[in-house]
C-alpha cells in the first residue's frame, strides 16, 4: 500500500513539474513572439519586395528580348555625374555612365546609359549587346539595367530571409530549449545562405564587365574562402552536436540499465528494502 502511494505521489510530482515547465515555456514563447512581431512585419515586407524585384527583372528581360532589337554597341566614353549627398551636406557622390555608340537602321546614335555605377561599369572600347526600342531608337537598355534589378532583388531577398531567421531564433530557442534545431535554423542556415549568395553574385560579376574583372575576382576569392571556412566550421559543429547527443543517449541508456538492475535486485531481495526490521541482521 505504501509503495503504491509513493509511486502515485511521484507520478503527481512529475506531472505537476512537467505542467509548470510547459507553462513557463508557453509564457517565454509568447514573450519572444511579441518581441519578434515588428521585425517579422518589416523583414517580411522586404522579402516580398525582393520577390517583386526579381519578378519585375524577369518580366522586363522577357519583354525586352521579345519586343526590342538586340544591337552591338561600342563604349566610346564615360559620362560622369556628381549627385549631392543630402545627408552629408557639401559632399557628393560620383557616378559613371557608359556612353554607347550604336547604329540602328542606318542611323548613328551616341547616348549615355541611364544606369550608372560608383565605378565605371564598362571600359572604353568594350563592345556590348544592348536592346533598342524599335519605336524609339534613342531608348535602349544595357545588361547592367536588368542585372541591377536582379542583383538588388536577390540581395534584398537574401538579407530579409536571413533577418527573419535571426529574429525567429529566440522564439525557437524558447519553444525548444533542449534542441539544437534553433541553432541550425536561426544561425547556421542564414549565415550559409548569405555568404554563398555573396560568392555567387561576385562570380557573376566577373563575366560581363571587363573593368570589374580584377576587383570582382578578388571579391570572389575572398568570399569563396570565407564561405568555405564558415561552412566547414558549421559542418564540424553539427557533427559534434550529433556525437554529443549520441554520448548523452548512451549514458542515459546505461543509467536506465543500472536502474532496471536495481529494480530487479529489489524484486529478488524484498527483505532488504522492507520497513520491518530484518531478523537475520
Amino acid at each position: 500500500m505504501r509503495k503504491s502511494l509513493k509511486s502515485k505521489d511521484s507520478e503527481v510530482e512529475n506531472k505537476s513539474q512537467n505542467d509548470i515547465e510547459g507553462i513557463l515555456i508557453k509564457k517565454n514563447v509568447s514573450r519572444q513572439i511579441r518581441k519578434a512581431i515588428l521585425p517579422w512585419i518589416i523583414f517580411g515586407l522586404l522579402f516580398c519586395l525582393g520577390i517583386v524585384f526579381l519578378i519585375y527583372s524577369g518580366v522586363r528581360k522577357e519583354f525586352r528580348h521579345n519586343n526590342w532589337v538586340a544591337t552591338q554597341a561600342v563604349v566610346v566614353n564615360q559620362e560622369v555625374k556628381d549627385i549631392i549627398d543630402k545627408e552629408n551636406k557639401g559632399e557628393y557622390n560620383r557616378y559613371y555612365h557608359a556612353v554607347f555608340q550604336y547604329f540602328y537602321e542606318g542611323a548613328e546614335y551616341i547616348l549615355a546609359d541611364k544606369t550608372g555605377g560608383s565605378s565605371p561599369v564598362y571600359s572604353v572600347g568594350d563592345t556590348v549587346t544592348i536592346y533598342v526600342n524599335p519605336s524609339n531608337p534613342e531608348e535602349f537598355e544595357s545588361q547592367a539595367t536588368t542585372q541591377f534589378f536582379y542583383i538588388f532583388g536577390s540581395i534584398m531577398l537574401v538579407i530579409s530571409f536571413c533577418a527573419l531567421c535571426f529574429t525567429t531564433s529566440p522564439v525557437l530557442d524558447a519553444a525548444f530549449p533542449k534542441s539544437d534545431l534553433p541553432q541550425y535554423i536561426g544561425r547556421y542556415l542564414p549565415t550559409a545562405i548569405f555568404v554563398w549568395t555573396v560568392t555567387v553574385i561576385s562570380l557573376l560579376m566577373i563575366k560581363p564587365h571587363s573593368v570589374l574583372n580584377m576587383g570582382a575576382l578578388i571579391v570572389f576569392i575572398i568570399a569563396f574562402a570565407l564561405s568555405l571556412f564558415l561552412t566547414v566550421i558549421m559542418i564540424i559543429s553539427i557533427f559534434k552536436d550529433v556525437s554529443r547527443r549520441k554520448r548523452i543517449a548512451k549514458q542515459i541508456a546505461k543509467i536506465d540499465g543500472i536502474l532496471q538492475g536495481c529494480d530487479e535486485f529489489k524484486k529478488q531481495h524484498p527483505d532488504y528494502f522492507s520497513d520491518k526490521p530484518n531478523k537475520k541482521l
